[in-house]
């Protein structure tokens, strides 16, 4: 019987992937900075394989909402995730917290 792709992530270690995408999302700060529309962000490189890695990089714009990119970070989560916690939100600060305490629930932040 072959392996299958269950049985690699059973002991695979998931860190050196956060590690990875950590920096892929440094880098998407970084080229985000100074560019007004998200239409163009959301074609780099950085992005979508942010929106690849899935639960990672979910995780990882939920652990960057404190940050300086929160509206880069929010549309990310949009794209990314089907739920909206964050509607009918009127202010950054209230999607960024509705955002946070969706990930407390889900598993995605401590």
């Amino acid at each position: 019987m072959e392996p299958q792709a269950a049985d690699f992530y059973e002991w695979a270690s998931i860190e050196p992937v956060v590690g990875i995408a950590a920096e892929i999302a440094r880098r998407l700060e970084l080229s985000a900075l100074g560019r007004s529309s998200m239409r163009r962000i959301r074609t780099t490189p950085e992005y979508a394989t942010l929106l690849e890695l899935g639960e990672v990089g979910i995780s990882i714009a939920l652990g960057r909402l404190n940050g300086q990119s929160r509206p880069l970070w929010l549309a990310f989560l949009r794209d990314a995730v089907h739920d909206r916690p964050a509607e009918g939100t009127e202010t950054i600060d209230e999607a960024a917290a509705a955002w946070r305490d969706w990930g407390r629930r889900t598993g995605h932040l401590a």
